[in-house]
């Protein structure tokens, strides 16, 4: 397990998906881990932007900071954990976690190393024979803008909203279609099915009438 170091001397007030770091002005902020300066600036962050990037037992992790003042840490640059990369102002710093697909993790668990600590097994449960998985290599982050908000989103979500409502109309449509056709079908053969049997009356109706004209003939001859 890789060795977590402070990260400052401050205060540290934890929400959710971030941390808000305040001590005096000019005083020490430090990264936690071993890592690389993969980032220095940012536009939701104007001022004292930094991103490191860590390895810890294999896995990747950032570390986000917004807010440093006097920075000294420059881009590429190979820091360790515990060392100086910048100072306070008079306002607080944000610090945040990101895992390589960018999800924000909870920082007290992350700082307090909790979040590494393997789960108990349970006691209901019987141990697996199997073999442990190996670990896999860490992701790449696929870019680093990725920090940034996706500025299609508001195009894109729309379009692909109104693609899938209109698809769903058109299967709709279609069974519809599909069932009328059947419906058609159905009374075009009944309409046959009329118009054949009326054949067959009318060609009955006209043997009859023939065979009753043959008899009446018969009848006038044997009457003369």
């Amino acid at each position: 397990m890789s060795k977590l170091n402070k990260i400052t001397h401050g205060k540290i007030d934890f929400k959710l998906k971030s941390a808000e770091m305040s001590s005096y002005k000019m005083d020490k902020i430090m990264s936690p881990y071993d890592g690389e300066v993969v980032k220095t600036h940012s536009v939701n962050c104007p001022d004292g932007y930094l991103v490191i990037r860590h390895y810890i037992d294999g896995v990747l992790y950032y570390s986000q900071f917004c807010g440093i003042s006097n920075g000294i840490a420059s881009l590429g640059d190979k820091v360790r954990g515990g060392s100086t990369i910048g100072f306070f102002s008079d306002k607080p710093i944000t610090y945040s976690v990101l895992t390589s697909n960018f999800e924000f993790l909870n920082p007290e668990a992350f700082l307090n190393e909790t979040l590494f600590k393997p789960e108990e097994p349970s006691k209901d449960k019987k141990p697996s024979k199997d073999k442990e998985p190996k670990d896999k290599e860490p992701k790449e982050p696929r870019g680093e803008d990725e920090y940034e908000i996706n500025a299609l989103a508001p195009v894109t979500l729309p379009i692909e909203f109104a693609y899938r409502t209109l698809s769903k109309g058109a299967k709709k449509v279609g069974k519809e279609l599909k069932k009328m056709g059947k419906g058609m079908f159905q009374l075009h053969n009944k309409e046959k099915d009329d118009r054949l049997k009326k054949a067959r009356e009318d060609k009955d109706n006209d043997d009859n009438n023939q065979s009753l004209n043959e008899n009446i003939q018969r009848i006038k001859k044997l009457l003369k």
